[in-house]
């Protein structure tokens, strides 16, 4: 068996031998179902990662419902938050992450969207303002 000398070893195998894995702790519900906990680190985030892709900042949201779009690269999760409310899970569907907002009152809202990475830390965008209201 060859054994690699510490020149033979390419940038990418130190980057991962470098890297600490984030340790996960698993909950099973009662219904039996496992979800992965991640403990949350907020770091700020590129539009590469995670962006609203709609509503637009400042848009005039005209309807009684409105899905947001979000674009989010390799989450685990993604989960929205409007007004500074809970945490929300999206849906993923053809390559985007989608949250279907109704029941908004007239006004302006602040959404907030952050991605689970697979090194189990969450990365948070920046404040995205829209309002709602008829023209």
């Amino acid at each position: 068996m060859l054994r690699k000398s510490k020149k033979d070893v390419l940038p990418q195998e130190k980057t991962k031998a470098a890297a600490p894995k984030a340790k996960r702790a698993r909950k099973t519900s009662s219904k039996g179902a496992t979800a992965v906990l991640a403990r949350f680190v907020e770091l700020p985030c590129s539009d590469e990662v995670l962006r609203f892709d709609f509503p637009r900042e400042g848009e005039l949201l005209t309807s009684d419902s409105y899905t947001v779009r979000i674009y989010a690269e390799t989450p685990l999760a993604v989960e929205l938050s409007l007004d500074g409310s809970p945490w929300q899970a999206c849906r993923e569907s053809l390559g985007f992450w989608w949250y279907d907002w109704a029941g908004f009152l007239p006004g302006r809202h602040e959404l907030k969207v952050r991605r689970l990475g697979e090194d189990g830390r969450w990365l948070e965008s920046s404040v995205r303002a829209v309002t709602a209201g008829r023209p």
